[in-house]
C-alpha cells in the first residue's frame, strides 16, 4: 500500500497561514468564527459556486474498493465530514501545525480502512492526485497546512521546505496538488444533534 505515497515533504493546504512557528500562528476558524478543534469533525467547503464541499469520488483501480479519489459534491451540498487532527497536544488547531486529514462517513467505505488524506504519485499527465483508503504513518515532515487565503506569501516564505505546493481541483473534478494553484475553502463543523429526552 505504501507505494501510492508521494515522498513530498509539506503541501499547503486551504485558506490559512502557514508560519514557521507557533507564537506567530493565527487560530484556523470555522463558518461560525470558532477556532477548529483538534480532533473535531468539519465539512470543507470550496469557495467556488459550482462545486459542493468534499467527498470519496471514484476508485484508482475499478473492480477494487480502495484506494478512491477525493473530488467534490454538487453544488449546495456540505460533502462527507473530515475529522481534522493534529499530532501536537493542542486544543484549538492554528495555522503552524500540520494536519492529518480523514473523512468520518457514517457507513464504513473501503471496508474498514482508514480514510485519511494522502499524495499519490503523478500520473502520465504528470498530476498528483488526493486518496485515501491507503494506510501509513502520520509524519510531520509529510503533512497538510493550512495557510491565509489573502497572506500575499511567496515561494521565498517556504524556504525551510524541501517542496510545498497546493491543494488544488484538477480538471477532472478531483482534488490533486500544484504548484501556485490555491483551493480557497471554508469550514463547517459538523453538527452534532442531542438526544431527545422524555419525561415520564
Amino acid at each position: 500500500m505504501a507505494s501510492f505515497l508521494l515522498p513530498v515533504t509539506a503541501i499547503t493546504l486551504l485558506l490559512f497561514v502557514l508560519s514557521p512557528s507557533p507564537s506567530s500562528a493565527d487560530l484556523v476558524l470555522d463558518t461560525d468564527g470558532n477556532p477548529l478543534q483538534n480532533g473535531g469533525q468539519y465539512y470543507i467547503l470550496p469557495h467556488s459556486k459550482n462545486t459542493g464541499g468534499l467527498i470519496v469520488d471514484g476508485l484508482v483501480k475499478p473492480g477494487q474498493i480502495c484506494p478512491a479519489y477525493v473530488g467534490t459534491a454538487h453544488s449546495g451540498e456540505d460533502g462527507m465530514p473530515l475529522e481534522i487532527l493534529s499530532q501536537y497536544r493542542v486544543f484549538h488547531l492554528s495555522t503552524s501545525l500540520p494536519l492529518q486529514l480523514t473523512f468520518k462517513p457514517l457507513v464504513p467505505f473501503c471496508g474498514f480502512m482508514p480514510l485519511r488524506w494522502w499524495v499519490a504519485p503523478s500520473d502520465a499527465n504528470d498530476q498528483s492526485r488526493i486518496i485515501v483508503g491507503v494506510e501509513g504513518p502520520f509524519k510531520p515532515t509529510y503533512a497538510f497546512f493550512a495557510e491565509k487565503s489573502d497572506a500575499g506569501q511567496d515561494d521565498d516564505d517556504y524556504d525551510d521546505l524541501k517542496e510545498c505546493k497546493d491543494v488544488t481541483i484538477l480538471d477532472d473534478g478531483r482534488l490533486g496538488v500544484a504548484k501556485d494553484s490555491p483551493f480557497p475553502v471554508t469550514f463547517k463543523k459538523k453538527s452534532t444533534f442531542p438526544f431527545l429526552a422524555a419525561n415520564m
